[in-house]
């Protein structure tokens, strides 16, 4: 029988390898037809004799071809099912959340290959699972960041370490509400006998954890004072690290928690605390002109992820928002609590967001209807006095103007990089 891809991009293109070397037959299907063998979806017929198909994370599962391929009878799996069938000998940490994933799997990844060669980073970080099924016979451990759209699809998944960092309203596009949205992060332990569920106590979304679970669940009470990072059971005092704001603080408290769970010591952790820079486009130093030091957080695409970059810092902030609001996002209130923020200078308003009410003017309120990021730069310069700060932390996705958040960032490291060298050519 025939396996049906639906979806032809990242996904969709590694299974197809997995595919193609195994020999199995299969269809691929999409609503794009670039490739010759990639057969619109309006044109395909479920007369053909299929058993699975695999559905990209992209795509809904209410979607109307998946609800013919139900009363077909055939099985609804995903790219990272089929994975773990395949390494299901191996360990698996899992980490999913709203936001701060990808900074916690980096740090788990980087502290763990430390002491252990067969540590992989995969999942909504950019690299399929399914790209290692050749490991198979293999023990190896695996990080794995994990959307709610790849969560959405998982069955029979199941981690020995899951993290559930933080649950605010996001993608409700397509989970429509908060719960349906809490549901499917929660899918990331419904299957876990043993092993580690990690998540912080303090964050509303705990409260609602399945009692029932049968792992060890670690309902962590982080806190913090100064540069001391410490909870009930671990003290590592003095920590040394250049990750910015209190958000940070609790990434690297999961990081840790699960280090500690793999057997990593402490001495190991600090070491490796001590020299990660963080990732590209999260709260990113790029630079300093006259007492004004740039970053780029282009990766903040919800008003929480903005608001937590902002409280990195306590020098006066100009901040640049900008970006595609999706549904549940009320931009005026997320302008008016920015502009009672007790470090916030100015707050810049880019693109087609400058819709939004025309009662609320500030005098720290300046609109720009178009990207040209270069005359933001100049004003703050004009206006800066000393150790002022200039974050990029748009607080929304990207599709406005841009393909992805990493593009985002790009120009706005682009634009700046040209307008300090124009500078310095002056001077």
């Amino acid at each position: 029988m025939k396996k049906i891809i639906y979806g032809y991009g990242i996904t969709g293109k590694s299974l197809k390898k997995y595919f193609d070397y195994n020999n199995i037959d299969y269809y691929i299907v999409d609503k794009k037809n670039s490739d010759d063998f990639v057969m619109n979806i309006d044109d395909f017929d479920l007369y053909h004799e299929c058993d699975e198909v695999f559905v990209s994370p992209g795509i809904p599962l209410n979607n109307p071809f998946i609800e013919k391929c139900r009363i077909k009878n055939l099985k609804i799996s995903s790219e990272i099912e089929k994975a773990y069938s395949i390494l299901n000998k191996s360990i698996f940490i899992a980490v999913t959340g709203t936001n701060g994933k990808s900074t916690v799997c980096s740090l788990i990844y980087e502290i763990i290959k430390e002491k252990h060669k067969n540590v992989y980073l995969c999942g909504n970080f950019g690299i399929p699972l399914i790209d290692f099924w050749q490991l198979n016979n293999q023990k190896n451990i695996f990080v794995i960041e994990l959307s709610s759209y790849q969560l959405e699809s998982l069955k029979t998944f199941k981690p020995y370490i899951s993290i559930l960092i933080n649950l605010t309203p996001d993608h409700l596009d397509r989970h429509i509400t908060i719960d349906n949205y809490r549901l499917i992060k929660e899918k990331i332990y419904q299957n876990m006998d043993n092993g580690f569920l990690l998540y912080n106590s303090a964050d509303f979304s705990a409260k609602k954890i399945d009692s029932k679970v049968e792992c060890n669940k670690i309902g962590k009470d982080f806190n913090f004072k100064d540069n001391i990072f410490f909870d009930n059971d671990i003290v590592i005092k003095d920590l040394k690290t250049h990750l910015l704001g209190k958000h940070n603080f609790l990434n690297i408290a999961y990081a840790v928690e699960a280090a500690i769970k793999m057997g990593i010591s402490i001495e190991i952790i600090r070491k490796v605390l001590s020299e990660f820079k963080g990732l590209e486009h999260r709260i990113e130093y790029c630079g300093e002109y006259n007492n004004v030091k740039f970053y780029n957080d282009s990766k903040s695409t919800t008003f929480e992820s903005t608001f937590a970059a902002l409280s990195s810092f306590s020098k006066p902030v100009n901040i640049i928002i900008c970006g595609n609001l999706k549904k549940g996002m009320n931009i005026g209130v997320f302008i008016q609590k920015l502009l009672c923020s007790d470090n916030i200078k100015t707050v810049f308003t880019v693109g087609g967001i400058n819709d939004f009410n025309d009662k609320i003017d500030f005098m720290n309120l300046k609109r720009y209807k178009d990207y040209k990021l270069k005359d933001i730069f100049e004003e703050v310069l004009n206006n800066s006095q000393e150790n002022e700060i200039l974050l990029f932390s748009p607080g929304m996705p990207s599709f406005d103007n841009f393909k992805n958040f990493e593009e985002r960032g790009t120009f706005f490291k682009t634009q700046l990089k040209e307008f300090l060298s124009e500078k310095e050519k002056k001077h």
